[in-house]
């Protein structure tokens, strides 16, 4: 997907921070349209052996205050709550501990 959308041109430059035990941290520009937590995590190269993935962590500025929204990597990844996979803001940071 992530290949994809390079390939089409399609993304916008709009940053998002990805921190922690992932394979390649870092600052990505966020697809037009947005994108999920797994795909932002896919497009910093997929967690590390080292991961907590229950414990993942999205920090988003809302009006001025930083609001940290929790995130299960494997909650979500059983399909069973898809809504949990979330669409990140412009300038959200993912934190994987």
């Amino acid at each position: 997907f992530v290949a994809y959308l390079q390939h089409l041109d399609l993304e916008k430059k709009e940053p998002v921070y990805v921190l922690g035990k992932v394979k390649s941290p870092g600052q990505y520009d966020l697809a037009e349209g947005g994108m999920t937590v797994f795909q932002m995590l896919a497009y910093a190269g997929g967690l590390n052996e080292w991961a907590d993935t229950d414990n993942i962590m999205i920090i988003r500025n809302i009006g001025g205050r930083q609001q940290n929204i929790p995130f299960s990597f494997r909650r979500a990844l059983s399909g069973k709550s898809p809504e949990l996979n979330i669409r990140l803001h412009a300038f959200d940071t993912l934190y994987v501990p």
